[in-house]
């Protein structure tokens, strides 16, 4: 009987340590940060009518690295099938002229594919004369020094149209951020030019700071490109100038401040 009694003497001595160091035997460092969570967790109530609701906007540059550019191979004929054949090879021929740049083969996609009929219409009713093939090819450059050497090199390949380049940014991250910071600057300032005009004063730090951008928005600021299908004379193909600026990233803000009583005269 002792021995039972001892028994569960031990086992209610164990839960009871395993209770206190479950909840009351808490770190310094746990009691702060369940303190903090707490914090969080409490609401905070603002008089409207003694804040400033502001909105800001940042932006910053950044040279652009990747092109997209756009080209069409275009054959007619008066049979279907050669005319497909025709302009097979003939993308494939363009194809192969930037895969000799450097350019990766999954950098090329070939994005559309059409044949279609091209009709008589002096005759009555118009008759089917003959059938055009056209193949839409996208390729991205990541090294965009190839853009203009790759536009000369498919045109003499067989490129009939060239659509591009279209600049832009592999990674924007760093810019965005960047526009960011500036943007909360800026929202701080028309804060303040707010509040001096009101003849109050900014209390504190601002209550809440909201991302009301929907993304990053990204735009270029000036693009220039041209096909150079002439050749010098000693028959060198001369590469298609490429003019590449920074591009834009903007980022914006809304900021709710508190003020103080505005200042009585």
């Amino acid at each position: 009987m002792e021995r039972k009694n001892s028994k569960r003497v031990n086992v209610f001595l164990l839960t009871l340590c395993l209770l206190l160091a479950a909840t009351g035997c808490k770190s310094e460092e746990q009691i702060q940060q369940q303190q903090v969570a707490e914090k969080a967790e409490t609401p905070i109530y603002v008089d409207l009518r003694s804040t400033i609701t502001v909105n800001g906007t940042g932006k910053a540059t950044q040279t652009p690295d990747t092109a997209t550019v756009y080209f069409s191979i275009n054959n007619q004929g008066e049979e279907a099938e050669a005319v497909q054949q025709e302009n097979a090879q003939a993308a494939q021929a363009v194809i192969d002229a930037i895969l000799a740049l450097g350019v990766a083969q999954e950098d090329i996609e070939t994005s559309a594919v059409d044949i279609y009929e091209q009709y008589d219409y002096d005759q009555e009713p118009p008759k089917v004369s003959g059938y055009q093939a056209s193949c839409r090819l996208t390729v991205v450059f990541r090294d965009i020094d190839l853009v203009g050497e790759a536009i000369t090199a498919a045109v003499a390949a067989g490129a009939s149209e060239v659509q591009g380049p279209e600049f832009s940014l592999s990674d924007a991250s760093a810019a965005y951020l960047e526009a960011l910071s500036a943007a909360i600057a800026d929202a701080q300032a028309k804060a303040e030019a707010l509040a001096g005009g009101a003849q109050v004063t900014l209390v504190e730090t601002p209550i809440s700071i909201q991302e009301t951008s929907t993304n990053r928005n990204v735009a270029a600021l000036t693009m220039e490109a041209a096909v150079a299908e002439e050749k010098a004379e000693d028959e060198a193909a001369v590469a298609a100038p490429i003019s590449v600026s920074d591009m834009e990233v903007t980022a914006q803000v809304l900021s709710l401040i508190h003020i103080s009583e505005p200042t009585r005269p």
